[in-house]
C-alpha cells in the first residue's frame, strides 16, 4: 500500500479553518493496514475549548478516483437506516491535499478481529449486515455507487480464464467453477451493499459494535457478497465455528435469498488473486503480526480447495 504523506503543518492550519474559523488541529496517529484509503486521526481544538477527535481520508492515484464519491454517497445512505456509521463532516473542495479528502467523526472505537471475549460478536456483526441490506435505495442513491451486475456482466462474458486466474496454481478451477455457478444459480436481488465486509471494517467498544466503516467499495447488487466476504474472512482467522454462527444469525435476521451464497463464497477467494502476499500488511495491522507470506498463501490455497469441495 502505498500512504500519503504526513498533513504538514500549513495543511492542518488551513484544514482547521475550513472545519470552524479560528479552530486548531492536531495530528493524532496513523492507522495502517488499509490497501486503498489513507487514514490519519486528528483532534480539534475549537475556540470554545472543546475537543474532538477526527478522522481525515485521503484517496490517492493508487486508488479508484471513485472511491470518495462511493464513500461519500454510502455514509449518507447507510445513515438513512440508522446503520452506525461516521459523519461526514467536510470535504476537500479548495485542495488543501494532492489525495482527494475527507473528514469524518470518529467513533471512538476500536477494530477486533481477535476479540477477547467472543460473546455475541458474529451474531452482532450478522445484525449489522442485514440492517445494511434493509437500508431502502432510491434509483438516485444506485446511481452513486458502484453496481455489482457491471461485475457480473464482464465475469459471465469472458471466454477464458483472465490472466490472475491464470498464473495461480488453482486458479483456473476457480474460474470454470465460477462461470457454472453463474449459470446454474445466478445472483439474488440487488440491493445497498458494504461489499468490503469484514470484521477489520467494523468498530467495537465495550464489546457492542459502534460503527461498519470503509465504504468506498460500497454499491448495488446481491447481499450475499457481504455475507460470503465476512465468512471469509473468518474462516481465514480460523474461526469457522464463529463464521457459521455468523451466517446462521444473518438467515434468521434477513429475508433475503440466500441461494446464491455459494457462488460468493467462490468469488470471495479470487479477491487476492493473483498473490495473497499483498494482503500481508492488512493482517498485520489487524492483529496478527507472526503470520508469514508462507502461511497466508497456504491458509488461501486452503480455503479454495474447501470452497471447490463444497459447491462441486
Amino acid at each position: 500500500m502505498e500512504y500519503a504523506p504526513f498533513p504538514t503543518p500549513s495543511q492542518l492550519t488551513r484544514l482547521a479553518d475550513s472545519l470552524s474559523s479560528g479552530s486548531a488541529l492536531y495530528y493524532l496517529r496513523r492507522f495502517e493496514g488499509g490497501l486503498s484509503c489513507t487514514i490519519d486521526q486528528i483532534e480539534q481544538l475549537e475556540t470554545s475549548g472543546q475537543r474532538r477527535k477526527l478522522i481525515l481520508r485521503r484517496y490517492g492515484p493508487w486508488a479508484d478516483g471513485g472511491n470518495l464519491t462511493r464513500e461519500v454517497a454510502a455514509l449518507s445512505i447507510a445513515a438513512t437506516g440508522n446503520v452506525p456509521v461516521p459523519e461526514l463532516v467536510w470535504i476537500d473542495t479548495d485542495d488543501i491535499f494532492s489525495e482527494r479528502a475527507i473528514v469524518t467523526t470518529d467513533m471512538n472505537g476500536e477494530a477486533q478481529t481477535k476479540p477477547l471475549g467472543i460473546g455475541t460478536w458474529p451474531e452482532q456483526l450478522a445484525i449489522a449486515a442485514a440492517q445494511i441490506h434493509a437500508v431502502p435505495l432510491s434509483k438516485e442513491g444506485a446511481k452513486a455507487l458502484g453496481d455489482l451486475e457491471s461485475f457480473v456482466q464482464r465475469c459471465t462474458s469472458e471466454m477464458e480464464p483472465p490472466v490472475e486466474f491464470r498464473t495461480h496454481p488453482l486458479g483456473t478451477r476457480l474460474w470454470e467453477r465460477r462461470q457454472e455457478l453463474f449459470e446454474s444459480i445466478g445472483t439474488g436481488e440487488s440491493m445497498f451493499v458494504h461489499a468490503d465486509y469484514w470484521p477489520g471494517n467494523t468498530l467495537w467498544r465495550d464489546g457492542h459494535l459502534v460503527a461498519v466503516i470503509d465504504w468506498e467499495d460500497a454499491g448495488f447488487g446481491d447481499p450475499m457478497v457481504d455475507v460470503a466476504d465476512c465468512t471469509n474472512d473468518l474462516r481465514f482467522i480460523e474461526m469457522d465455528d464463529l463464521a457459521d454462527r455468523f451466517v446462521d444469525k444473518y438467515a434468521a435476521e434477513s429475508s433475503n435469498d440466500m441461494k446464491s451464497l455459494p457462488l460468493w463464497n467462490i468469488i470471495a477467494q479470487t479477491h487476492p488473486f493473483p498473490d495473497i502476499a499483498k494482503w500481508l500488511p492488512s493482517f498485520h495491522a489487524m492483529g496478527w503480526p507472526d503470520i508469514t507470506v508462507d502461511e497466508l498463501r497456504a491458509r488461501h490455497m486452503n480455503q479454495i480447495e474447501r470452497a471447490l469441495a463444497e459447491t462441486n
